[in-house]
């Protein structure tokens, strides 16, 4: 039976409305935990009475490690987990170091491959050989996107992956002979998606993948991603003609002007279904705009990206946002250096489809295009704003904004010296609630007051953020232990950075640990102040600890290694560089035979 419609019926109160995410979450927390003897209070909701639908929506926000806490709850919960929805969180990743166990693992227990949950399969740094042959037998089956990083050994694809879906080639430079590169991708009836963007991957290799694509007729592509250059060009332009019909996704990295422009507006006319469209690399303002004046106006245009300074300017972005007005839902413009005022203004009419919006590195952008625009009113729709380095002289501009964008989760204002201050922070704590993800890097005349408050009889504090995940304040230099005891008290917090923050010490991180037991990735690197001591509290009172970096803290020695190496069991990534106390190669050797799951250690 379908997990997706069993136990729907929902026992809880009639009259709670689960309109939007804030009343779900209401819900949630209101729910009373139970075991299958107990019997539920009839006025109260219980998790188990909960549809499927809404413990899938609400089962969507945990990261990988928390979802595989929830596969071992309770049957139903771990048949959840077999959704495809979870399946994209979860890889197997084989390399030289773990071949040989996972061989031996497959072998002894006949099992484990049907057992394993897993969608991605990533290899990495091998070679053509039985072993890798072996592996691919008995895990392809499950494998829907292949991911090869320095591991040329196409030969060995043809009859393991039924259901491969994507491939991703990164980082092989050699030229592979023919009878190494064997690939046919009509052995793989469910393929759609191929990335074969890297710089890294020889042409060799490139040329054979793209006359794949043009001579097995029954391999129709959804996404492309692809580079252009001059010795290629004829055939890229056959290639997307060939899959133009089905094409929905393409990437293209520019590596040289285009010359055939002709063929190229040709080819663009034909991409009625293209939803999202990556364009980066060199400027070739011309090209770009054949581009989008070819590109039909009935395409359900999504996603764009032109990140890299394209040279698009405010007549290019008005005749975007004039063609797809209703449609458009990210715009990645990050160092688009062309853009003025006068052109993000006409972004105000995209204020009802527009949700993810990068203008980061724009020099001429300041906060009055938005306010003359997307957020002239509130604007209930955007729920991601990048604004790193934007050119505001003074905080009521970007004060404004932060008033009328109530719904954000994700909000990044690095470099942003002058636009943020104590006040910037008052209006973001109190109009953005919803706030999972704040990034405020180098903005350094925020202080204390600004995190914990400056008073009155209803301060807006950085605690009003109840839902926040991580957060940047890396060279935030006037923050103190204060701060960090006072005001950075989350039960979700997974990610804090707080690298060049010079007065923070060993008292601080000790109150930090206390208030935010979920951290998994912690950066506290440059702070001058952090010794020993502050290395035990983290490696007692973080225990799903992942990722650290102490990098450039000068006073810690020795002991913190074996702090790290006793007390740190979730570790996958150290970084302890510039710290002249320790001496690198035993400190290698002590990781390597104490703590091997340590995946990545930078000394």
């Amino acid at each position: 039976m379908d997990v997706r419609t069993t136990n729907r019926v929902y026992k809880g109160p009639r009259n709670k409305q689960l309109t939007n995410m804030e009343s779900m979450l209401n819900l949630a927390n209101s729910l009373e935990a139970y075991n299958d003897g107990d019997v539920a209070n009839e006025s109260s909701p219980c998790w188990n009475d909960l549809p499927n639908e809404l413990l899938i929506h609400i089962f969507k926000y945990l990261p990988h490690g928390d979802l595989q806490q929830v596969r071992m709850i309770c049957r139903r919960w771990h048949d959840l987990m077999q959704l495809p929805e979870f399946m994209d969180k979860t890889k197997i990743v084989v390399n030289q170091e773990n071949m040989a166990i996972l061989i031996d693992s497959l072998r002894q227990d006949a099992d484990l491959a049907q057992r394993l949950t897993y969608d991605t399969l990533e290899l990495h740094g091998l070679e053509l050989s039985n072993e890798v042959s072996e592996i691919l037998q008995h895990l392809g089956t499950k494998v829907h996107k292949l991911r090869l990083y320095k591991s040329p050994v196409f030969a060995l694809l043809n009859d393991h992956l039924p259901e491969l879906e994507e491939l991703i080639v990164t980082h092989i430079p050699t030229v592979q002979s023919d009878n190494n590169f064997s690939l046919n991708l009509g052995k793989f009836p469910k393929f759609k998606a191929l990335d074969i963007a890297c710089s890294n991957v020889t042409t060799y290799i490139k040329t054979h993948m793209i006359l794949n694509l043009t001579r097995e007729v029954s391999v129709k592509m959804e996404k492309l991603c692809i580079e252009i250059n001059r010795d290629h060009e004829d055939l890229l332009i056959y290639t997307l003609q060939c899959h133009a019909s089905s094409l929905k996704h393409l990437e293209i990295i520019l590596r040289s002007t285009p010359l055939m422009i002709v063929k190229w507006k040709q080819v663009f006319v034909l991409l009625e279904r293209l939803e999202t469209l990556k364009i980066t690399g060199i400027s070739c303002y011309l090209w770009l705009k054949h581009v989008f004046e070819c590109l039909p106006k009935e395409a359900p245009l999504k996603h764009l990206d032109l990140s890299g300074g394209l040279q698009v300017d405010d007549p290019l972005l008005k005749l975007i946002v004039d063609k797809w007005p209703n449609s458009l839902e990210t715009m990645e413009l990050m160092f688009c250096s062309c853009l003025t005022d006068e052109g993000v203004k006409s972004l105000g009419k995209l204020k009802k489809s527009l949700r993810t919006l990068n203008i980061s590195h724009c020099s001429k952008i300041s906060s009055k295009g938005l306010l003359q625009g997307l957020v002239e009113e509130s604007n209930p729709i955007l729920t991601s704003l990048v604004l790193n380095d934007i050119t505001d002289s003074e905080s009521e501009g970007m004060c404004l904004v932060a008033q009328r964008l109530p719904n954000l989760t994700y909000l990044s204002l690095e470099s942003c010296r002058d636009a943020v201050t104590d006040a910037t922070l008052e209006n973001i704590f109190r109009h953005q609630r919803k706030l999972q993800h704040l990034i405020l890097d180098d903005c350094m005349r925020i202080s204390d007051e600004g995190l914990l408050g400056n008073g009155g009889d209803n301060p807006s504090t950085i605690r009003n953020l109840k839902g926040l995940q991580s957060l940047s304040l890396r060279g935030c230099r006037n923050l103190s232990n204060r701060a960090l005891a006072k005001g950075l008290k989350f039960r979700e917090l997974r990610k804090l950075v707080l690298g060049y923050c010079h007065k923070i010490s060993s008292m601080g991180i000790e109150e930090l640990v206390e208030n935010c037991r979920c951290l998994e990735d912690l950066t506290i690197s440059s702070c001058l102040m952090i010794d020993d001591d502050a290395m035990l509290h983290i490696a007692q009172g973080l225990p799903r600890l992942r990722r650290l970096n102490v990098s450039n803290c000068i006073n810690l020695t020795g002991r913190s290694i074996d702090y790290v190496v006793e007390l740190c069991k979730s570790l996958k990534e150290l970084s302890m560089c510039g710290i002249d106390s320790l001496e690198i190669e035993e400190v290698q050797d002590k990781f390597l035979q104490m703590k091997p799951q340590i995946l990545e250690v930078n000394l």
